[in-house]
């Protein structure tokens, strides 16, 4: 029994559904033909109707055949694809047969094959199928479906279709084209159309052309009149392209198509009509690919054969060279052949090719070279036959054999002024056509025969030698010139054939010894800003004059209209252009910092740059975010708001740059007048030298004045050079002192002109010695210019702008755009929540244009630190870090975060605050720098020529900086011990005394008293407030660090950053492996991401560098701490490099399988990247947890034996360590080393001799110096009492009317007695009256020397040297008056008439003489009479302030009495109290002063009266004219003993010493004073005593006593008078404190003032005997170092020699014979080879330290001139031995210093053997830093350019110059390289940035010259 259906049913249901599926297929097909037909006659009827375009065609295809998709879908696909189950198909049948009656809908649903799980009767189920079968026997399907369901759908589609195929398959043609065209409208088919076109050209329309060939196309039209006719072209590379074809007559037109190297279609649209496409195929013509030329060169060139391959088939080869010329074709041919025309006859001539067996598209052909000719290919295709119809033609040209061309590279100018030991580098270069085979030096002195040197040479060509280069050293001191001399040489270049080439000669004028052709690099460098400072000025000028002059008419508008479109994008690309040239300038004048030498040249650097950097990093952002603003504004207030911002901003930036470049300007003029004066000072010292030479032949003096005439145009030409560069007000000057030069040069030219002007050539010489010296202090010019620079830096730093500023201003932003979103978040309604959002998304805008400012002001700040030669390596850490520190915060920024918004806001203030104490950390740290730059040169230098016009500079660059310092830590809010500590030193009286030495030179070059003590007490002082300093630096340098990533935090994240850059990497290398499409894959994104990278990996890079260099290399951890950051470099930087490197050749790689590999290999890269950080990450961090690094520090140090340190890097740790280790040495034990040292090298005891003189000639100042600050005391005591300094006045008043007296009693009586003695023929009397006049006039000239200025013991001294002459010219005028009384009887006229005639005119004379004298005394009374006046009124007025004083007096004591405890009251009182006794001591020597100008104007009336009623004198004698003057010589007696008698009493009243009250203040402050006298000359014993140990140290042993003598003299001064004077001074302050007075009394005043006084007399006493010693031990030869050189060193080896140097002349001797011509190749065995020339030392390096020093250029001293004694040296043996002497007495200093300290202090045991630091060495450990700082920086900018470009930097390629006219020759030091022992060569390269050294060469020579004496020989004791 079965439930399952029946299988009559089965089969019903399955033919049911199969008839169903076949009618709805057919209906489909039926709809869809109808629809395809219908909607291809819509297109068809489209298409005939109108012309469409292709674009239009394809769409209505397009809808038709989505029509047909759509009907078929509709109609039959879609019930198709329906899934039909079997209650679906009873249900459709039932419907369809009624009688079912869903019986089937039963049976189907209950049917079922398995009967278990059936609950009901199967029964039932089994008699339901069988009914349902019995029903369904009957149904017939085709009936319950029959066809007539779909037979409309049929009929339709027959009708349609037969119609369709009726009108296709017709006679005409055009309905099948339009149903193709409708269907296919890509078919190339023409369209049906009314016009017919027919195609006359080309013929065929379809054909294969040639490439670049022009095809002609003509087409006609028929079936109606066409006016135009277009030619469309399809191509490649331009698309489609429509040309306007030309009519050539009714139904014609013409175009041409110009066919290129790649095929094209091309159709014709006339009318209505459009043509099908027709093709034309580009072909190459058959051409030359390349010529290979084989050349073999004729036998007389001796060339190898060359082969070239080229594009090019012209052949020009010297003359008679065989060619081999091979073509390479393009493609083969059937003709080929050379076509020949002869230049000269033009001749032609074929020469066939032949072809390569081998390679049929080779051929070839040999030819010779003889004559010129032109020539063809011509060739003939293979394939198409086709000529290359457009051969180029190529030239045959033989060359003859040229003249070599040499010349000198680089030189600038023709004539040079060098020193006769000058080593000059010079390099040549030479070039011809055949090889040079020799390159020669010609030299000619002094007109004499040309000598020879063949030099060495390197072909520069690989080796060919057509292009040949030499670089020699040529030693001016082989030649043994003189000063003077003149030599020309020039270079001789020499080729295979014999032809020799010659260079234009090269003049040289030798100058004095130590001239320094190189003396003003640093000037000229400082110089060169100036122009782009104006070029920057007038770009700035010229942009905003139109700026300001649109927005000042936009603010004039009384509604601002909006800004343009264009006058938005000039004012934009205005900024850009601003901001592009302001960059520029940034980078000239950082590269100029790095050359600039320490003090003021490098601060004068730093603020321009600063200020720069601002130009470029804020004034020209700010516009950007204003022009920004504007554009989204709307009201206009807030517009004229923003335009008022703008046009501010432009004029500060104009206002800035005008100023920039005027403070500029100012700042480097001084530079140029220091310059002009030191060759003034050449100048003269030159000049001097010739005329007082004893030897003035005419040949030697013409040499002497050769060279003074160079020196006379190289200032002219250095005043040319720079004169449009100088201000207005210097050019005058300058253009004055070019007229004297020209004019002295002509002069001077002209008495040279032949030998019989010699006499006139001495005169001349003379005179113009005369002139020069008048020219003197050139430097003085500019009388302002001291005053103008201060000006400068202070309005440059105020411009330059602080950036704690903008950090804060930074925080600000943050703060306030937060504040506005949480205010959004809280506002009432949307309108305001919009508002506050603007608002904030408007600071966040500003906050993002400021961002990047910021932070480049922070980098460029740094920068500046860092280029700087004396860098502040911790300062330019700090800026490192700040700017991580305000990144770092910056990036954490989230608008979504408000309270973490609000806390960077906050942070950012703190970094603010802490930068801004860092900031003033760093002004100090420049004013310490500063004054140790200082103090080093006063100690050397003080008597320099610098020392005058420089010092000063540099001495207001220390003022500055500290007040800078000062008012930067204040602002920061240091802490008071801090500041309090800055200002004490800034005022304190080392300063004080300091700047008056220095200051004082400015005016006086005679004043040569150096102020290195008074440096060194300051620099002391600031290392103790650096000390106090150095905590508040550290803790704001760790609030920085706080919000900054550690370096392990950095590497960490880098590293995870890399590697998932290394899984984008690799999954891209995966997909472009697999094949996938590459198309998709965005490869470039890496390298956005791999830029990003490599920003994190340069600020690792930046942290470590700032880590290394802020790290103590005399501190072994610290200095292991350096290396580590150096190794972590090491570390990453090479697989860094490869990875970008990989990166970058996957990029730029096209192939996707080789761009795979190749990021597989960048993957690669990254991992090891990303593990060489993950290394450096742990190492850092265990460093700083304080774990154990030994593991770690070995796995980064292995990166060395791949990246090893540079020879610099390397060098400057060792000497690191080395000076370390020596700081820890006892210094006795140096000083032992140094001595041991002293005994072999000559030029040691030299140099040490020359200190010991030195030190000798300063004392002498030094104790001058401090006399004058005695006698200084003593006025100042004086001035301060009122009422004392009233009577001096009054004293030089009496004293100075006595004198004027005495001149009138000289030139009336007694010169008159004189004439009448004359006349009366007594000689005796005329001599001796003469002899009184001069007396009377000495008086008067000793009371005139007074003034109220002086002391009183001066003035008392002038009144006694005033009454000693008065009373000698009273005694020789008694002495006159017995001569007269004889001489009156004497007979000596001839007759009583001649008598009587004498006696008439001698009464005559009388008379004459009484009324001069009547007149001469009524003046007298007038005047006496005023003066009673004027005393008069002196009393009133001193009346009346001592009733003020009274008033005064009676309310400070109401208010003391009030508050007795004020101690403010109580001052005043005793203040007031003091005024009123000082008013009274004013009134009585007022009244004084009346009663002596009552007396003098009785005095004056009486006399006048007398005279008036005086009878005439009898002339009876016998000789009247004596007897007169006998009464005139009785009345000057008279006159004089008058006089006498004022001058007793002035003397008796000039003893006033004892009423002296000077101020308790002035007391104290002169005991303070005092002091420091008693220091200084301290000071100067002890120098004096270290001057007698240097000389025992040389055996000068009677020297040594006599210094030693001095020495103990001057303490004795210093025990006795000065320790006196300040102790009665102290006693007078304390006098005055025990009796709370004001004033110190007289009792204990004047014995003070003794002291003083006696203190002076004694010091003055010590400075003649210390001159008249030193006089002394010069004039016997015991100050001579060469001398005791001699002595000592007999039989030793001099060790400079064992190291290589040059030396002749005996052994032992001590000489060295500068001009021994074999000198220069005798050197000891183990010599240093000798270095590149790039290298600096010797003599040169000694200048260039002097230089970058800021010290001054290197001048010919005047022992050069004299010959001294150093000349036996090397400049290097010189500088080595100065070097050496200089430690040496530092050490001595030290010592001394310490033996001083230990006595003082009760402590057992020597404390002399304590190591005591060393001020050189500890500056050399600096400079170390520095060294490895510079290092550092360029080797991370070269990783960073590297890893950037992916690429390193190609090769540079030298210059071809050949003998070019103009030449620039750069001179060297002689010595250059000549390294005393055995360090290694320092690299320029390696130790500079922008190619500085970032060491002095001065530091150079120390720290060799103490490894050689010090640190070898302490190695060898250990």
């Amino acid at each position: 029994m079965s439930a399952s259906l029946d299988p009559i049913v089965v089969s019903k249901m399955r033919d049911f559904s199969r008839r169903r599926r076949r009618l709805l297929a057919t209906r489909g097909m039926a709809a869809g033909l109808v629809t395809t037909i219908l909607g291809t006659s819509v297109a068809c009827f489209a298409d005939w109707l109108w012309l469409l375009s292709d674009q239009v065609r394809w769409a209505m295809s397009l809808a038709v055949y989505f029509s047909v998709m759509l009907v078929v879908w509709w109609t039959s696909l879609r019930l198709l694809v329906k899934p039909v189950d079997r209650r679906e198909l009873a249900g459709r049948m039932e419907d369809l047969q009624p009688e079912l009656r869903e019986q089937l809908l039963s049976a189907v649903e209950l049917a079922t094959d398995d009967l278990k799980g059936v609950h009901d009767s199967p029964v039932f189920r089994s008699l339901l199928q069988n009914g349902v079968a019995q029903l369904m026997v009957p149904v017939r399907i085709r009936r319950l479906l029959p066809l007539k369901l779909i037979a409309y759908w049929l009929v339709t589609a027959v009708v349609v279709g037969t119609l369709a195929i009726a009108l296709i398959s017709g006679p005409d043609q055009r309905f099948r084209q339009l149903a193709t065209r409708a269907l296919l409208p890509g078919a190339n088919i023409a369209r049906i159309s009314r016009i017919q076109v027919e195609i006359i050209e080309p013929q065929p329309p379809t054909q294969v052309v040639p490439e670049n060939e022009t095809v002609a196309v003509r087409v006609k039209t028929t079936g109606g009149q066409v006016q135009t006719a277009q030619l469309e072209m399809v191509t490649v590379s331009k698309g489609t392209v429509i040309q306007r074809m030309a009519m050539v007559s009714d139904n014609e037109f013409v175009a041409n198509i110009d066919v290129a190297d790649e095929d094209l279609e091309y159709r014709i649209l006339a009318g209505d009509a459009v043509t099908e496409y027709f093709y034309i195929d580009s072909v190459p013509r058959p051409r030359v690919a390349s010529f290979r030329k084989n050349f073999r060169y004729p036998d007389y060139a001796g060339l190898p054969a060359e082969e070239t391959s080229e594009s090019h088939g012209d052949l020009v080869a010297l003359e008679g060279t065989q060619v081999r010329l091979e073509l390479e074709l393009n493609q083969p041919v059937v003709e080929a052949e050379l076509r020949l025309e002869s230049t000269r006859s033009g001749a032609l001539n074929q020469v066939a090719l032949e072809k390569d067996p081998a390679d049929p598209r080779i051929m070839f052909a040999d030819l010779e070279v003889i004559e010129s000719a032109i020539y063809k290919v011509h060739l003939v295709s293979e394939e198409t036959g086709f000529a290359n119809s457009y051969s180029p033609t190529y030239e045959i040209r033989p060359v003859a054999d040229l003249i070599p061309r040499v010349g000198f590279v680089d030189q600038q100018a023709t004539t040079l002024l060098l020193p006769p030991n000058d080593l000059l580098a010079l390099e040549g270069m030479g070039e011809d056509d055949l090889p040079l085979v020799k390159l020669e030096q010609q030299i000619s002195i002094n007109g004499e025969d040309w000598s020879t040197i063949e030099l060495d040479f390197e072909a520069v060509d690989e080796g060919q030698g057509l292009q040949i280069r030499a670089a020699w050293h040529w030693d001016l001191e082989l030649l043994g010139l003189e000063t003077g001399d003149q030599v020309l040489t020039k270079l001789v270049a020499v080729d295979r054939k014999g032809h020799r080439g010659e260079s234009v000669p090269l003049r040289v004028v030798i100058a004095a010894s130590d001239y320094d052709p190189d003396r003003h690099d640093v000037m000229d460098l400082k110089l060169s800003l100036i122009d782009g400072l104006r070029e920057f000025l007038d770009q700035v000028e010229e942009q905003n004059k139109p700026a300001l002059e649109v927005l000042t008419r936009l603010l004039d508008e009384e509604s601002t209209a909006p800004l343009t479109d264009a006058e938005t994008a000039t004012f934009k690309d205005q900024v850009l252009k601003q901001r592009e040239a302001a960059e520029t300038l940034w980078r000239t004048v950082l590269e100029l910092q790095s050359q600039m030498p320490v003090g003021a040249d490098s601060q004068d650097l730093e603020l321009v740059g600063r200020v720069v950097s601002r130009l470029a990093r804020d004034r020209t952002v700010s516009p950007l975010h204003l022009i920004w603003q504007l554009e989204s504004l709307e009201d206009t207030a807030s517009r004229r708001e923003v335009l008022e911002s703008l046009r501010t901003n432009f004029e500060r930036t104009s206002d800035d740059a005008k100023n920039l470049f005027g403070h500029y300007q100012q700042l480097a003029t001084f530079n140029f007048l220091r310059a002009l004066a030191q060759d003034a000072d050449s100048l003269r010292r030159q000049q001097e030298f010739v005329v007082g030479s004893p030897t003035q032949t005419w040949q030697r003096l013409v040499r002497q004045e050769s060279v003074v005439l160079q020196q006379l145009e190289a200032l002219e030409s250095l005043i040319q050079k720079h004169l449009a560069r100088l201000p207005d007000s210097t050019v005058g000057h300058l253009n004055r002192l070019l007229v004297w030069s020209d004019g002295q040069r002509l002069q001077l030219q002209s008495a040279m002109e032949s030998e019989d002007q010699l006499s006139k050539l001495r005169s001349v010489s003379r005179t113009l010695m005369s002139e020069i010296n008048a020219k003197q202090k050139l430097e003085s010019l500019e009388v302002s210019l001291q005053t103008r620079m201060k000006g400068a830096r202070k309005d440059l730093e105020n411009r330059s702008g602080r950036l704690y500023s903008d950090i804060r201003d930074a925080g600000a932003l943050v703060t306030e755009q937060f504040s506005l979103i949480s205010q959004s978040s809280k506002a009432e309604d949307s309108a305001t929540s919009r508002k506050w959002i603007e608002q904030s998304k408007e600071m966040g805008a500003r906050l993002n244009l400021s961002l990047k400012t910021r932070l480049r002001r922070l980098d460029d700040a740094q920068d500046l630190t860092e280029a700087r030669s004396d860098a502040d390596v911790q300062f330019a850490a700090d800026l490192g870090l700040t700017r991580r520190a305000v990144q770092h915060l910056l990036n954490q920024l989230d608008p979504t975060e408000l309270e973490q918004g609000q806390q960077i806001g906050q942070n950012l203030f703190k970094i603010a605050a802490a930068y801004q104490t860092l900031e003033g950390g760093h002004e100090f740290a420049l004013a310490s720098a500063a004054t140790g730059a200082l103090l080093e040169r006063e100690r050397w230098d003080h008597e320099s020529l610098d020392a005058h016009i420089d010092h000063p500079r540099q001495w207001d660059l220390v003022q500055q900086l500290l007040e800078t310092a000062s008012v930067g830590l204040r602002r920061a809010r240091a802490p008071e011990l801090v500041t309090r500590g800055v200002d004490q030193t800034r005022w304190s009286q080392p300063v004080r005394d300091a700047g008056r030495k220095i200051n004082e030179r400015r005016w006086n070059r005679n004043l040569m008293v150096g102020a290195g003590h008074e440096l060194l007490e300051l620099q002391t002082q600031l290392a103790e407030v650096q000390k106090d300093l150095d905590p508040v630096l550290e803790e704001a340098r760790s609030i920085i660090q706080e919000f900054a990533p550690t370096i392990a935090e950095m590497a960490r994240q880098t590293a995870e950053d890399i590697r998932e850059l290394e899984s984008t990497t690799t999954r891209m290398a995966d997909e472009l492996e697999s094949e996938q499409d590459s198309e998709t894959l965005q490869v470039e994104s890496l390298e956005t991401e791999q830029a990003q990278v490599n920003e994190q990996i340069e600020d690792l890079f930046e942290a470590l560098i700032e880590d290394a260099n802020q790290q103590d290399l005399g501190v072994k951890e610290e200095r292991e701490q350096a290396v580590d950051a150096d190794a972590a470099i090491a570390t990453v930087q090479p697989p860094a490099i490869e990875m970008n490197r990989a990166l970058q050749r996957a990029i730029e790689e096209q192939e996707p399988k080789i761009q795979a590999q190749e990021l597989s290999e960048a993957a690669e890269r990254q991992e090891q990247t990303a593990q060489a950080l993950e290394k450096v990450a742990e190492h850092f961090e265990r460093l700083a947890q304080g774990a154990d690094v030994s593991e770690t520090r070995e796995a980064l140090r292995k990166a060395f034996e791949n990246e090893p340190p540079s020879e610099a890097q390397q060098q400057a740790l060792n000497e690191a360590k080395e000076l370390s280790e020596m700081l820890d040495q006892p210094v006795e034990d140096l000083i032992r080393d140094l001595e041991e040292e002293l005994e072999r090298n000559p030029a040691m005891r030299e140099a040490l001799s020359e200190i010991a003189k030195n030190t000798l000639e300063d004392s002498q100042d030094r104790l001058e110096f401090a006399s004058r600050d005695e006698e200084n005391l003593q006025k100042g005591n004086e001035r301060a009492d009122q009422v004392f300094q009233q009577r001096k006045t009054d004293l030089v008043n009496e004293l100075k009317e006595l004198g004027k007296q005495a001149t009138d009693l000289s030139n009336t009586l007694a010169n008159r007695a004189q004439q009448e003695a004359q006349q009366g023929k007594t000689p005796d009397a005329v001599e001796t009256l003469q002899e009184a006049r001069q007396q009377l006039q000495q008086a008067a000239a000793s009371a005139n020397r007074g003034n109220d200025n002086q002391t009183l013991r001066d003035l008392s001294a002038l009144t006694e040297q005033t009454r000693s002459a008065l009373r000698e010219a009273t005694e020789t005028l008694q002495a006159a008056e017995k001569q007269t009384e004889e001489g009156k009887n004497e007979e000596v006229h001839a007759d009583a008439q001649s008598r009587e005639t004498a006696q008439n005119e001698a009464e005559k004379r009388n008379q004459e003489f009484v009324k001069q004298q009547i007149g001469v005394l009524q003046d007298e009374a007038k005047r006496t009479a005023q003066a009673k006046q004027q005393a008069d009124k002196r009393v009133s007025q001193a009346e009346q302030r001592v009733a003020q004083a009274e008033n005064e007096l009676e309310s400070a004591r109401t208010q003391a009495d009030a508050a007795p405890e004020n101690q403010g009251a109580q001052q005043a009182r005793a203040n007031a109290e003091s005024n009123l006794d000082d008013q009274k001591g004013l009134l009585e020597q007022s009244k004084q002063q009346q009663a002596m100008a009552d007396q003098r104007a009785r005095e004056a009336q009486a006399n006048l009266e007398q005279l008036k009623n005086q009878p005439p004198p009898k002339l009876d004698s016998a000789n009247p004219e004596t007897q007169l003057a006998d009464r005139y010589t009785e009345d000057a007696i008279k006159q004089a003993e008058q006089l006498n008698d004022r001058a007793d009493q002035l003397a008796d009243s000039s003893g006033f010493e004892e009423t002296l009250e000077t101020p308790k203040t002035r007391l104290a402050a002169s005991q303070q004073e005092q002091q420091g006298v008693a220091e200084d000359v301290q000071q100067i014993a002890d120098d004096l005593a270290r001057a007698a140990r240097h000389e025992r140290r040389l055996n000068n042993e009677s020297a040594a006593e006599a210094v030693q003598q001095a020495s103990d003299q001057v303490q004795q001064v210093v025990d006795q008078p000065i320790r006196q004077a300040e102790e009665r001074l102290t006693g007078a302050v304390e006098q005055a404190e025990q009796n709370r007075s004001v004033e110190g009394r007289p009792e204990a005043v004047a014995p003070a003032q003794k002291a003083l006084g006696e203190s002076q007399d004694a010091l003055t006493e010590q400075a003649d005997q210390l001159g008249q010693t030193t006089e002394s031990l010069l004039e016997q030869g015991e100050l001579d170092g060469n001398a005791a050189s001699e002595e000592n060193a007999g039989g030793a080896n001099n060790e400079l020699q064992n190291a290589g140097e040059e030396g002749s002349g005996e052994e032992g001797s001590g000489e060295t014979n500068s001009n021994n011509s074999d000198s220069g190749n005798s050197s000891s065995e183990g010599a240093p080879e000798e270095p590149q020339s790039g290298s600096q030392s010797g003599s040169q390096s000694g200048s260039q330290s002097e230089s970058q020093t800021g010290g001054e250029a290197q001048t010919p001293s005047e022992s050069a001139m004299s010959g001294d004694s150093s000349a036996g040296f090397t400049p290097q043996e010189a500088q080595l031995g100065r070097q050496l002497a200089r430690a040496l007495d530092e050490l001595d200093r030290l010592q001394a210093a310490n033996e001083e300290a230990s006595s003082g202090e009760a402590v057992a045991g020597d404390t002399g053997s304590e190591p005591i630091p060393l001020a050189s060495l500890q500056q050399a450990l600096q400079q170390s830093r520095s060294t490895l700082a510079a290092s550092r920086a360029a080797r991370q900018q070269a990783a960073m350019q590297a890893m950037n470009e992916g690429r390193g930097d190609p090769e540079g390629i030298p210059p071809d110059t050949g003998a070019q006219p103009d030449f620039d020759l750069r001179s060297v030091n002689r010595n250059e390289g000549r390294e005393w022992g055995k360090l290694r060569a320092r690299s320029a390269d390696d130790l500079s940035r922008g190619g500085q050294e970032a060491v002095s060469a001065e530091y150079r020579m120390s720290v060799e010259a103490y490894f050689k004496v010090l640190a070898e020989r302490a190695s060898e004791k250990k």
